[in-house]
């Protein structure tokens, strides 16, 4: 099973059908970057990318879009003659997020959308002790 995630935030045009329409700000961030030419699968398996239990995606926004409407989409792929399984998959997304400034409470503001959204959100703690090298 091979999970992908995009973080889309809503346009202000509708899709040609009418509908509406969210657009990926993220990328993966072991792959450059390219001219949206198509990656061969090998390079994604290579990178981390594809079939992976963990990927990486990174962005810096500075006053990014007109919409605050954001959606995290995980989609799935299945492995030639396997089938998905109806229990689903459990996965997880660590979200890390800043004001490059140090003035907005961006965190907590993010923290408050999950909630209302259903999320299961929970702050990931770590404790770091530093030693003397010897």
């Amino acid at each position: 099973m091979n999970l992908e995630a995009s973080l889309k935030q809503r346009q202000p045009e509708p899709a040609a059908d009418g509908s509406i329409r969210f657009t990926n700000q993220i990328a993966s961030r072991y792959l450059p970057k390219s001219t949206n030419l198509a990656i061969p699968e090998k390079a994604l398996i290579d990178h981390g990318l594809k079939w992976w239990p963990s990927k990486q995606y990174e962005s810096t926004f500075s006053e990014n879009g007109s919409s605050p409407q954001w959606r995290l989409d995980v989609t799935s792929l299945v492995r030639a003659e396997a089938l998905f399984p109806v229990e689903g998959v459990p996965f997880a997304v660590i979200l890390t997020l800043d004001d490059p400034e140090g003035e907005r409470p961006v965190f907590q503001e993010m923290r408050q959308w999950l909630q209302a959204g259903n999320a299961v959100a929970h702050d990931v703690r770590t404790a770091t002790r530093l030693r003397p090298r010897r």
